[in-house]
Formats: C-alpha cells, structure tokens, sequence
C-alpha cells in the first residue's frame, strides 16, 4: 500500500515539474520574442530616420548626386535588419502578423535603396548590377532557400553586385508594381539588370547573366 502511494505521489511530482517547465518555457520564450521584437523597432526606427536623411540630402545636394551613396551607405544596416527580421520569422513564423508587417517595412526600404542607387549609378556613370529576388517561405518553394544562400555569397564577393529580396507574399502597392512591371508570379525569380529570369539559377549561371 506505501508503495503505491509512493508512486502516485512520485507521478503527481513528476507531473507538477513537468508542467512547471513548460510553464518557465513558454513565458521565456514569449519573453525573448518580445525582446527581439523590441529590438528589431529601435533599428527598423533608426533606418527609416536615416532612408528620410537620405532624401533630404538628395535635395539638399541636388548638384553632387555622386557623392550621396559614398557618404550615406544603408546596405549594412539593411543587411543587419535582414537578419533581424530573419530571426523573428524563425521565432514566431512566417505568417505572423508582426512579422509580415516588418517584412513589408523593410520591403519599402529596400525599394527605396534600390530606386536612389540605381538612379545615383546612372546619372553619375557608376556601373553597378542590382538583382532583385522574390522568394517565398510558405514551403511551395524547395529551393528557394539556396538560391538566397547563393545570392548572399555573390553579393559578398562582388563590391558593384546589391542584392535585395523579397517576399512574394507580401502585398503593398509599391512591391505589387515590381512584381507586375517584370512579370513574377512564381519563386524563385530574379530580376538581373531588368531582365527576369524564373526558376533557379546556379551561382555559374548568375556569374554568366552578370558578366556574360
């Protein structure tokens, strides 16, 4: 009789640690969710001060456009939000509405960087590539996760390459009009110099459109 008793209360205190665990789990993870989040607004703050000190000195300097992207780099700090956002996405999922909501910010962003740097390298005879590429993270794309990998290796070994991606899923007016302008509707697809190309490509392979 004392045995079995011992082995219900040895169960019942199994069961109370248990619970107490993935109680403490739960409450920090939400907790280092919201810390990340936290985080992920003071810089996503900080970037949308600098985009707006970027158009101001672009009228401010509308006679020496060619030094604006010498002085002014945004890449780090986009690249530091990319992983930023990354992070979140791992935490909470891709369709989280925090999470869709900071990828369609930083969506803007990108597009901002890429319309002035564009815009900078042709009127001052700059000769850069730019590669957009759509992705998406529901699970339909396969290889989109590498075509990404391979793309950050490109852009880390070529100085005048920039890179921006994008989520397909997102829907904004402004990404809504890349999307129509060249013709993409399936991941994974790049635009490279304003040509698309659809389905993925290998690093060769986007080695050969850039340098032909």
């Amino acid at each position: 009789m004392k045995r079995k008793e011992f082995n219900v209360h040895f169960f019942i205190t199994i069961f109370l640690l248990t619970t107490i665990i993935f109680i403490i789990g739960l409450f920090l993870g939400n907790k280092i969710s919201e810390m990340k989040l936290a985080d992920f607004e003071v810089s996503n703050e900080r970037l949308r001060l600098q985009t707006l000190g970027i158009d101001i000195q672009n009228l401010i300097l509308e006679g020496q456009k060619c030094s604006i992207f010498e002085t002014v780099d945004l890449e780090k700090e986009l690249s530091e939000l990319s992983e930023k956002i990354d992070l979140m996405e791992n935490s909470l999922g891709w369709d989280n509405p925090q999470v869709m909501s900071a990828k369609e910010y930083f969506s803007l962003l990108e597009i901002r960087h890429w319309y002035l740097l564009r815009k900078s390298s042709v009127e001052c005879n700059k000769e850069k590539s730019f590669i957009l590429y759509f992705y998406s993270n529901k699970g339909e794309c396969s290889k989109c996760s590498l075509e990404g990998t391979i793309l950050t290796n490109i852009r880390r070994h070529n100085s005048n390459v920039f890179v921006y991606h994008f989520d397909i899923n997102i829907k904004n007016p402004a990404l809504d009009s890349i999307k129509e302008i060249y013709n993409i509707s399936t991941t994974p697809s790049l635009v490279i110099n304003d040509k698309t190309f659809v389905g993925f490509k290998s690093m060769d392979e986007i080695k050969d459109i850039l340098y032909g």
